[in-house]
């Protein structure tokens, strides 16, 4: 027998991508090794960067990149020079100690800032490299002059791109801008040159979600346009019957005329 599910919107955590940017889609694209924005920001999709010492496609201290890493071509490895005249290259060097004025950098760094507003924290993700043993890269909320954390690189590969990953506090709110510099020289994880090739950023958002709540009989016609299976708490878990494991599901199917029927189902073990 088919029953009418009534439906509940229930709040689970998600994520929102705020920048996702590979540096592609700057405007205007800066001259190869740009150190010094003279307080112009960049337009990047969904925000804006800036940078001061560090450089754009750092013609004086290039990278190099191999699948394997650890060491260049003429060394047995399979790194090789990425040539900022190349038109694919795109990252941003830095590799000085940062200058700190009033808790945020003020001289080599980098930093975001995304149109939309964080929302209870979020999360950053670099995708760097390093031609030394890498140690760290401090995050600064430079809106409010505050060091959010380091990033412990202390682990990446020479001449291999990585992502690493930063999160941001819960009560990371507002219209923000992140900015990012080598670690300082002091303390464990001593600062060390680092090339940027990709920078994501995202915050936290709830997001409601259609689940199961009571059952009656329904008035569908048509045929079933989706179906979707959930645990006895209403939980979604997939829209493949046979990829579920055995259990207890609620069974809710769609009809073409937006009537919704579920149907408590066993799935046992073959």
């Amino acid at each position: 027998m088919l029953l009418f599910a009534v439906l509940a919107f229930a709040a689970t955590a998600g994520a929102q991508v705020l920048i996702d940017t590979d540096f592609s889609d700057m405007d205007p694209v800066p001259a190869n090794g740009t150190n010094n924005l003279s307080g112009e920001a960049v337009a990047i999709s969904n925000g804006t960067m800036f940078w001061h010492g560090s450089r754009y496609n750092d013609t004086s201290n290039t990278p190099f990149i191999g699948e394997v890493g650890i060491d260049k071509e003429e060394d047995g490895g399979d790194a090789v020079e990425m040539s900022p005249d190349n038109p694919d290259v795109r990252f941003i060097r830095t590799g000085s100690n940062p200058v700190i004025t009033d808790g945020k950098p003020t001289n080599h760094y980098f930093q975001v800032t995304p149109d939309a507003e964080f929302v209870n924290g979020g999360k950053v993700s670099l995708t760097i490299s390093v031609h030394s043993t890498g140690k760290g890269i401090n995050v600064y909320d430079a809106t409010d002059g505050v060091l959010l954390g380091t990033i412990d690189i202390s682990q990446a590969v020479k001449y291999k791109k990585e992502v690493v990953e930063f999160t941001l506090p819960e009560d990371f709110s507002g219209v923000k801008t992140l900015a990012f510099t080598r670690a300082d020289v002091d303390g464990e994880l001593a600062g060390v040159t680092f090339f940027t090739w990709h920078i994501k950023i995202e915050t936290n958002v709830e997001e409601e979600e259609e689940v199961p709540t009571s059952i009656s009989t329904p008035a569908y016609e048509g045929r079933v346009v989706s179906t979707q299976y959930y645990n006895i708490n209403g939980m979604k878990v997939d829209s493949r019957f046979e990829a579920l494991p055995a259990g207890i599901y609620i069974e809710v199917s769609r009809y073409e005329n937006g009537a919704v029927a579920t149907k408590k189902i066993i799935k046992g073990n073959r």
